[in-house]
């Protein structure tokens, strides 16, 4: 090689190295090189000053060194090294401390040999990812903490209760249960706004927590009730109660110049083996709450019992729960017939039933007000929704493929009841919305029931809700009408289809002239309002020949039919065809 080759190659290597240097810039903020000795033999980037050396004074430091002697010891630092020592790859979140601040670095380095095999050191890049592991955690914390309080919010106080009770047989430490129910918190919701009710609960919950050491656990399970774990037996955390209780009584909080006294009842429980899950351990320091407000409030009540009616009540939150997961509900279906026979849609309420083991079917009034309780009717509404479309779109398909192109296809249509607790959920009634969006059912097909008072409660958002689907076709019923307090005025503020007139009128049709003109009346606005009337609980032929009189759209009750399990009517198509035999006729309804 001449001298000029050695120019142009000493050029070129110059230009590869400075282009080297801006691309370890760009892919990280350091890039460094040990030598076989592990000694920084390059070092490039911004400037590390948390350790007081600028970057670029670590060349011929020994790295282990530099790292061990600049920093708080570390098990991250201690693994690094050894990965170092054994010429591994790496691949690493360094946590670096130095007078107090702290510092996470990813570090990604790779071993260096030359064609020989020897070992060269290591060729290595780093990067600041102290601001996204900050926010990871904060994110972290978030997910198992309630954003008012602070304390662990109830999913995460539950499953910290799980684990203890899934250790207690190889544990010595005995702990106890404390559920607490805040008296009178509701005045200051009332009386100052939720505002001030946010505020009381923030220092309320500081006030507690001043009660429960660092290894226990404090949250908040909605509303004014609390939970402690504490590690005690059941007499010392009957003590930690009482004192809470008088912080609370003697707490005094003020809100724009107005001044509220509460209070607290407690209900505590021991943890032992007999313990057979996380529901039946809060169900028994529920109750004892319970007792201790029957008892006079501002006082802690101690039980560790469970009586038979829990149990039974647990099983069947249990039943309930676990029938979501397996598929143990049932759709029946109610027919709804034209009064006279001008429409020929098979229309069916969907109804919803509980299978037990033994093949028995449980009636709503046995489970749903439970799963009301337990904050489970959005899932089970959902449920009824996603299973009812399904149903839906193999009936429509079937009937499609075995109707002739000189065969008008019978339509099928459904009415789905929705509850109070999904129709004041935005989330719910989202997912409610792409699962309809997402069928392939004409949408007309669909009819949503809306209970009267919970339409009311909930009118602007509810609005909204039934805006978006009505767009799309989905027809909605306003059921239990004149049930409750609203009016027509509230009526004409809801874009519904179909107003059903409560049950406890119907029944009373024959007997009470006065219920037959409130009844002729709701029919008669609603006529006029291009809005159709459905008779609920039609149970006699005379019952469904006044109905006819009057004028009354649709009629439904077991003077018409029976119920129909859904799972019949997808294997036999022909009941949705004997069904019209069904419809009203003058005189001759059997």
């Amino acid at each position: 090689m001449n001298r000029q080759d050695v120019s142009e190659f000493n050029g070129s290597e110059a230009l590869g190295r400075r282009r080297l240097i801006v691309l370890a810039r760009l892919a990280a903020d350091w890039y460094w090189q040990l030598d076989a000795q592990l000694k920084y033999v390059f070092c490039e980037g911004t400037d590390f000053n948390i350790s007081g050396n600028p970057f670029q004074d670590r060349k011929g430091l020994h790295r282990i060194e530099f790292l061990t002697t600049n920093f708080d010891p570390h098990p991250e630092i201690d693994a690094h090294a050894r990965a170092l020592e054994n010429r591994e790859s790496i691949d690493q979140v360094l946590t670096l401390n130095h007078d107090g601040q702290t510092l996470h670095v990813r570090v990604v380095a790779e071993p260096d040999y030359d064609n020989h095999g020897r070992f060269l050191g290591y060729l290595g890049c780093s990067r600041d990812i102290t601001d996204h592991v900050l926010i990871e955690g904060q994110l972290a914390h978030l997910a198992k903490h309630d954003d008012l309080t602070g304390v662990l919010n109830r999913r995460e106080f539950e499953r910290q209760l799980g684990m203890v009770c899934e250790n207690l047989d190889h544990s010595d430490q005995v702990r106890s249960l404390c559920f607490i129910d805040l008296d009178k918190f509701k005045n200051v919701n009332d009386s100052a706004g939720h505002a001030a009710g946010d505020q009381l609960l923030r220092e309320l919950a500081d006030l507690m927590r001043k009660h429960v050491r660092a290894d226990e656990y404090m949250g908040r399970l909605g509303g004014d009730e609390f939970c402690l774990l504490l590690n005690a037996d059941g007499e010392s955390a009957k003590k930690i109660a009482d004192a809470i209780i008088n912080a609370i009584v003697l707490y005094s909080f003020s809100w724009e110049g107005q001044q509220f006294k509460i209070g607290a009842s407690i209900g505590i429980t021991q943890l032992d083996e007999d313990i057979e899950s996380v529901d039946q351990l809060m169900s028994i320091a529920d109750n004892a709450c319970y007792t201790a407000k029957n008892n006079g409030r501002n006082q802690s009540y101690f039980s560790n019992e469970c009586s038979v009616s829990q149990r039974l009540t647990l099983q069947r939150l249990s039943m309930i729960r676990n029938a979501l997961k397996s598929n143990c509900y049932r759709l029946l279906m109610q027919p709804i017939v034209s009064a006279d026979q001008s429409d020929d849609t098979g229309r069916y309420e969907v109804l919803l039933r509980l299978e037990c083991e033994d093949g028995e079917l449980l009636e709503p009034s046995d489970f749903l007000p439970m799963a009301k309780q337990y904050d489970l009717m959005r899932e089970l509404d959902y449920w009824v929704v996603s299973n009812s479309l399904s149903a839906l779109e193999k009936l429509t398909l079937n009937e499609r493929e075995s109707t002739s192109d000189s065969q008008q296809q019978s339509k099928i249509a459904f009415n789905i009841n929705l509850s109070a607790s999904s129709l004041g959920d935005r989330v719910t009634l989202d997912r409610i919305l792409k699962r309809i969006e997402s069928s392939s059912i004409p949408h007309d097909s669909l009819c949503l029931e809306i209970n009267e008072t919970t339409a009311i409660r909930n009118l602007s958002e509810l609005i909204q809700f039934m805006d978006s689907l009505s767009a799309l076709g989905v027809q909605f019923a306003l059921d239990d009408f004149g049930r409750g307090q609203s009016s027509m005025v509230d009526v004409l503020k809801l874009p519904i289809d179909y107003l059903k007139i409560d049950h406890a009128l119907i029944t009373q049709l024959l007997h009470d002239p006065c219920v037959r003109t409130i009844v002729e009346s709701m029919h008669m606005l609603s006529e006029r309002l291009g809005i159709k009337t459905v008779a609920e609980a039609v149970e006699d032929n005379a019952t469904a020949q006044m109905l006819h009189t009057i004028g009354i759209d649709y009629i439904q009750g077991f003077a018409i039919s029976s119920l129909i399990d859904m799972r019949d009517l997808l294997q036999n198509r022909s009941q949705h065809v004997a069904l019209k035999e069904f419809a009203y006729l003058p005189n001759t309804l059997v």
